[in-house]
C-alpha cells in the first residue's frame, strides 16, 4: 500500500528481501534462527530484546540491558578499549588494549570488599585480616643478596625540584639480604632538594640503623603523658634462655671515624650481671 515498499525472493541470489518496515507485533515478536527454535531474537511489549541462545536467554537490551553469559572483547593479542562511565563527570574505569592497563578515572575508587569505597583503594574485610600482599616469582628460584622484592613509593611533582617532573619523594622497600632469603626493610626519605636516600634499615635479625646528613637529633623519645609517672621511657632488655654471672646485659657505644677514616670506639658504656 506503500510506494516503494515490497517483498522479494530474489531466485537469482537465492535471497529474500525486504524493501520497507516489518511489523512483528502480530507474529509474535520472535525470529527463530534454527530448526529446533531454541535460538532466536524476540521483542517484548515493555522494550526489551531478547537474544535466546539453545534455549538460553543470554543477552537482554532494554535501557537497562543484562549479560546472562561471559563476555568477550576482542581475541587474543587483538583487544579493544571498554570504557564504563560514572555518573560524576569525568569518572570513568577503562580497559585501554593499548597499554594493557585497567585505568579508574577522575574520582572513581577501587573497593576491595567495600561497598562504598571513600579512598582510592579501601580494602575491607569482616572478621577478618585486610591484608596486601607483594609477590615476587623467582624464576631461578635461588634469590640473589640484593634483589629487590617490592616496594612502595610516594611521588609528587615540585617546580622547586627536578623541573616540577613527577619525582619519588619517599619510599620503603624489601630486598634480599642473602642467599637463604633473609629479608631487609629499608627505609628512604628525600630531604629538601636532594633525591630520596636511605634513612633507615631493619635487618633480616631485627638489627635496626638510623642514617642521618646532619647534626639533628638522630633517635628521640617523647611522652605526652600528662600524669606523674616517668616517661619517655628506653629499656634494655636481654632475654636469655641461660643467664650467667658476668653475662653483658646491654651497652652503649660512642664510636667516631679517625683521621684515616677508620670507625673507632672512643667511649663504651655497658651493664654487666654481677650475681
Amino acid at each position: 500500500a506503500t510506494s516503494g515498499n515490497y517483498l522479494l525472493w530474489d531466485e537469482s541470489a537465492d535471497s529474500l528481501l525486504v524493501n520497507g518496515d516489518i511489523d512483528m507485533v502480530t507474529n509474535g515478536n520472535r525470529i527463530d534462527l534454527d530448526t529446533d527454535n531454541d535460538t532466536s531474537i524476540r521483542a517484548s511489549a515493555d522494550d526489551t530484546i531478547t537474544f535466546e541462545v539453545g534455549g538460553s536467554d543470554l543477552i537482554a537490551l532494554t535501557t537497562t540491558s543484562t549479560f546472562s553469559c561471559p563476555v568477550t572483547v576482542g581475541v587474543d593479542d587483538t583487544g579493544h578499549d571498554v570504557k564504563f562511565f560514572g555518573a560524576t563527570s569525568g569518572s570513568y574505569m577503562l580497559w585501554d588494549e593499548s597499554i594493557d592497563d585497567l585505568i579508574l578515572g577522575g574520582v572513581a575508587n577501587l573497593g576491595i570488599g567495600a561497598t562504598a569505597p571513600s579512598e582510592p583503594l579501601h580494602i575491607y574485610r569482616r572478621d577478618t585480616d585486610a591484608n596486601i600482599r607483594l609477590q615476587q616469582f623467582d624464576s631461578s628460584g635461588a634469590p640473589t643478596d640484593g634483589d629487590i622484592i617490592g616496594s612502595i613509593d610516594w611521588s609528587i611533582n615540585d617546580d622547586s625540584y627536578n623541573s616540577g617532573a613527577d619525582t619519588i619523594r619517599a619510599k620503603v622497600l624489601a630486598e634480599v639480604n642473602n642467599t637463604t632469603s633473609g629479608t631487609i626493610l629499608q627505609f628512604w626519605t628525600g630531604n629538601s632538594s636532594a633525591a630520596v636516600a636511605e634513612v633507615m634499615r631493619i635487618g633480616a635479625d631485627g638489627a635496626t640503623s638510623i642514617t642521618t646528613t646532619g647534626n639533628q637529633d638522630t633517635l628521640s623519645l617523647i611522652s605526652t603523658d600528662t600524669d606523674a609517672a616517668v616517661g619517655p621511657n628506653l629499656l634494655l632488655h636481654r632475654n636469655s634462655a641461660s643467664p650467667a654471672d658476668n653475662d653483658l646485659i646491654g651497652a652503649i657505644t660512642f664510636d667516631f671515624e679517625d683521621d684515616e677514616g677508620n670507625q673507632t670506639t672512643g667511649v663504651n658504656m655497658f651493664a654487666k650481671v654481677i650475681d
